[in-house]
Formats: structure tokens, sequence, C-alpha cells
């Protein structure tokens, strides 16, 4: 059985860590079958603590993924991931701007890609990953992260206001669907005093993607979370929720980052705790 917990940043890490979690599975291809991913707008570190899960594409048998990986948002489906044996991985979440702002990584050129966290962070990250596998639980675990984390607070950048601005579209209530409207990017620009090109050029590096699809990403995302809290609801009801202004533009969205029409990726989705 897939096990799975997840747990807020302390209040420093605000802004930069969106949580913690942990997947734990006994002989996980009894439990989980392989299947293939859709584009997601994570940021993540993860640690692979116990058999290396595998990752490969249509036209490629899945291979085993580096012990620390950082990945970038991906705009496109097309990588089938399969667990084999006994997993146990954590993972950082980060906010939209965090890695950028925790380790002053430009994200432009990232999409898409998932890197060995060592090339990109240094060998730091590895020893990270010993005091992880050494740790008796989940709460010690997530205590070595955020030790590890607040020991780069010193050197972070600073928030400023586009960091504000692109953590509010993530807000609660905020409504999703208004965060692609190049009206909503004019006036961000007005408000920073930048321009619009500037603003778009700065909001890339600091998030992997232009503001456009990082929306249409964001509202995908939100579709996923809303089918996770209520699997029993309508598609309609359900794009909706997650900011759609109709039923079609959710289904183009779907098709474009599951390859699949909504009702069939949703019904196919593997429980593996938060989507």
């Amino acid at each position: 059985m897939l096990t799975y917990r997840q747990t807020p940043p302390i209040p420093a890490l605000g802004g930069i860590v969106a949580r913690f979690s942990q997947r734990r599975c006994r002989e996980a291809q009894r439990h989980v079958p392989a299947f293939d991913l859709p584009a997601r707008l994570d940021r993540f570190i993860e640690f692979y603590l116990g058999e290396p899960v595998r990752v490969g594409t249509g036209a490629e048998s899945p291979r085993a993924v580096p012990e620390v990986v950082l990945v970038a948002p991906h705009t496109r489906p097309g990588k089938r991931l399969q667990m084999l044996g006994d997993v146990d991985t954590f993972t950082i979440h980060f906010e939209p701007t965090g890695p950028h702002r925790l380790f002053g990584l430009p994200l432009q050129g990232l999409a898409d890609h998932a890197l060995a966290a060592p090339d990109a962070l240094g060998t730091a990250v590895l020893r990270l990953r010993d005091r992880l596998a050494r740790a008796p639980d989940f709460d010690a675990r997530v205590a070595c992260a955020t030790a590890w984390l607040g020991e780069r607070l010193a050197a972070a950048r600073p928030a400023d206001g586009l960091d504000a601005l692109v953590a509010a579209r993530i807000t609660p209530g905020m409504g999703p669907a208004a965060a692609t409207d190049n009206g909503r990017v004019a006036l961000w620009a007005r408000q920073l005093g930048w321009s619009e090109r500037h603003l778009h050029r700065r909001f890339i590096e600091r998030t992997g993607l232009p503001p456009s699809l990082h929306g249409r990403l964001l509202r995908f995302q939100s579709l996923m979370q809303a089918h996770a809290r209520a699997p029993a609801s309508p598609l309609t009801q359900l794009a909706l929720e997650a900011g759609y202004f109709d039923q079609s533009h959710c289904i183009r969205d779907c098709r474009a980052f599951t390859g699949q029409p909504p009702g069939a990726f949703l019904a196919a989705w593997p429980d593996l705790g938060r989507p």
C-alpha cells in the first residue's frame, strides 16, 4: 500500500518552499502500475531513498533516475513513470519563484527537464540525501531538510513585487483564469514600473515559463486537485471550480497536457496522494 505524508514549511521558508512530502510503498509494482505523467507546474527536489523510480518515453524503456533530481515545470506529456520494489521518496516542493530566490537559479530553458540535482546545486545536496536516509521518520526528515534550506536563507534573494504578484496567482480565491489575461500582465507591468517585455523576460527567468502558459498549467493543476477532492463531481463543475471559462477550454488543455480527454485521464490517474 502506498502511504503519503505532507507538511507545510516553517514561516521563515514561506514564499520559497511550498511543502515537504513523502511517499512510501513496499513492492510498489503490485500497488501502482506504470503510468503516463501529465504536464505539471511543480518545481521540486526529489530524493530517492529506496529503489529508484524509472522514467522513460513511449520510444524508450524506463531508466532509473539519479538519486536526487531537480525537476522543473513540464509543459507536455510523454514521460512514463514506473515504480519497482520498495519505493521511498522525500520531496521539497517550491513556490513558483522559490528556486530562483534561494539558489539564484535561472529557470529559463529548464522547462521539460529533470536534472541530476548535484549538477545544478552542488554536492551538498547528496550529503542531505544521506542525512534523510538515516532519519528515523518523516518529521526527522523535515527537520533535516529545514536545517539545510535554512543555511541558505541568508544568501537568498529578497522577495520583490514580481514575486508577490506571482504568489498571489496561486492564492485560493484569486481566480486562476484571470492569471492568463493579457490585461492582467499589462496591469502588473504598470504596477512594477516595468515594460511588458521586461516583465515577460523576468517571469520566465524566475518561473521557467511565460505568464500565459504558467496560467494554463495553474488551471489544469487546479482541475486535478478539484477532482481529487470530489471525484464524483461532473466535469463542468470541476472545470468552473478550477477557473476555466467553459468546458471546451478545459478539454483543450487536458488534451494538450495529457494527450487524453478529461474523462479518460482523470479516470486513469492513479492515487498517489496529492496530484
